[in-house]
């Protein structure tokens, strides 16, 4: 507990950079682990060759102590005589008999220090490996320490983007509404002044009036779906305000969701939980994609009109457009320029239909269908994460039932469930027999007792972990 306070402290004051780079840390002391496993692996069986080479000069040792010591009795019994020459013999082989042993006690002791040598670098080892294990394990806590403190900051980052994003929303409605009413206003004149055109069209007597008057409701039936274009793009601004502000919550969700302790019934809920959100979110792609068909449609009816609009005001080689041929078939002038100059602007009021409805479709699909798309992959992603857990819990489940059959086998042996105790009889007791029975049955009674509580308790601590592998198996 202290070291992991020590290491709440510590996390505190580790950088952002550094605590993103927590987990490669973990990976560099797992090789240095493994490095001293290895190494450990290697000095032991150094160890076992230097044991090897000690058995056998231990072995040679006792041949030849076994033939010194033969040869030193043969040569007891041999009848030399008192000269020189023989007696000299004797001499050098006894002389012999002390070198080779010297030789061999040092040989032994060179193989025994040898071994002494490994046995103390293998300790060394293993006190690396020790310490390279606990560094491995505080290292590794320290990384989820860190990974807790960066899911708590990025939670916090969220929800400050949440809280700016709400705010750009609601500032983008207000001045949605203003754009609407100022386009709203604009449509309604259009459409008030074709309905006026309509009716001198209607009370007018001359075809060429007539005709220059149908142009010019045309123009501003132009203008009325031009504004209408507008509004379209006013409210698609906002929607994309809006899927910028659910995407940011979804974000918030899903880690909320892959956070906590992530039981059996809590994965089983969240679960469930983002199978609904992805079945909302697909239902807003499915607008989307009609919405885009619908734009796509309308692009493809403005570009034909745009074209055959182009053909009538298009002045061929050496010749005059359809438009001032029909113009000076006018008896009045001034009708006939209106006529071609309506028909110009008419050509003018299709391109930037065109282009607005064009613009309309790219933020359609480049940004509101991209904002859905990278919704549902990311409800995709918390799902198959969630499902791992699952599948996780399932190894956790099958693990806490082994330990209970296991626990629950120690502790019937334990309390005696299986087998009570017996009292037995005892002989005739002097009176320093009665007090050391008194002792006996005193001890008795706190074994008894002792054995009583330990059941109990021991019961009740598998009680409590019976119950958290009911919550891991759901």
């Amino acid at each position: 507990m202290g070291r992991r306070a020590r290491l709440r402290q510590e996390v505190r004051s580790v950088s952002a950079l550094e605590a993103a780079t927590a987990n490669e840390e973990v990976e560099v002391v797992k090789a240095y682990l493994q490095e001293a496993r290895d190494r450990e692996n290697t000095r032991g069986e150094l160890l076992e060759d230097a044991q090897g080479r000690l058995y056998l000069v231990q072995e040679e040792a006792e041949d030849m102590r076994e033939r010194i010591k033969k040869e030193s009795e043969l040569l007891q019994i041999l009848p030399f005589r008192k000269e020189d020459v023989p007696q000299r013999f004797v001499r050098n082989i006894k002389l012999l008999h002390k070198i080779q042993l010297t030789n061999l006690n040092d040989r032994i002791a060179t193989a025994e220090q040898e071994v002494e040598l490994y046995k103390t670098k293998v300790k060394k080892t293993k006190i690396e490996m020790s310490n390279a294990r606990l560094r491995v394990e505080v290292m590794t806590e320290r990384a989820a320490l860190l990974k807790e403190r960066l899911e708590t900051d990025e939670l916090s980052r969220i929800e400050q983007e949440i809280q700016r994003a709400q705010r750009e929303e609601e500032e983008r409605k207000k001045q949605a509404a203003l754009d609407k009413k100022a386009l709203h206003t604009e449509k309604v004149e259009a459409l008030r002044k074709a309905e006026d055109l309509v009716r001198q069209k209607e009370a007018s007597s001359s075809a060429e009036e007539r005709q220059t008057l149908e142009l010019e409701i045309i123009l501003y039936g132009l203008r009325g779906d031009i504004a209408r274009a507008k509004e379209y793009h006013v409210t698609e601004d906002t929607r994309r305000y809006e899927a910028n502000t659910s995407l940011k919550k979804l974000k918030r969700d899903v880690m909320r969701a892959l956070g906590g302790e992530n039981t059996q019934s809590e994965v089983a809920v969240d679960l469930s939980v983002l199978s609904k959100e992805t079945e909302k979110w697909e239902r807003k792609l499915a607008v989307v994609n009609s919405l885009a068909d619908a734009t796509q449609k309308e692009k493809d009816l403005l570009a034909e009109w745009l074209k055959r609009a182009r053909a009538e005001v298009e002045v061929p080689p050496g010749g005059v457009s359809k438009v001032e041929e029909e113009a000076r078939a006018f008896k009045d002038r001034s009708l006939g320029e209106k006529y071609v100059s309506y028909a110009n602007e008419r050509v003018k009021l299709l391109e930037e239909d065109l282009r607005i409805v064009e613009v309309l479709g790219e933020k359609i699909q480049k940004e509101r269908r991209a904002a859905i798309l990278q919704g549902l992959q990311l409800l995709s992603a918390g799902q198959d994460r969630l499902s791992d857990i699952k599948e996780s819990n399932v190894w956790v489940r099958r693990e806490w039932s082994n330990s209970w059959s296991a626990m629950k086998s120690d502790i019937a042996r334990v309390s005696g469930q299986k087998k009570r105790l017996r009292l037995i009889r005892t002989p005739r007791r002097t009176s320093e027999t009665k007090v050391h029975m008194s002792v006996a049955i005193a001890g008795i009674v706190l074994l008894v007792a002792a054995t009583v509580f330990g059941s109990y308790y021991g019961r009740k601590w598998c009680k409590g972990n019976l119950a958290k592998l009911k919550e891991v198996n759901g």
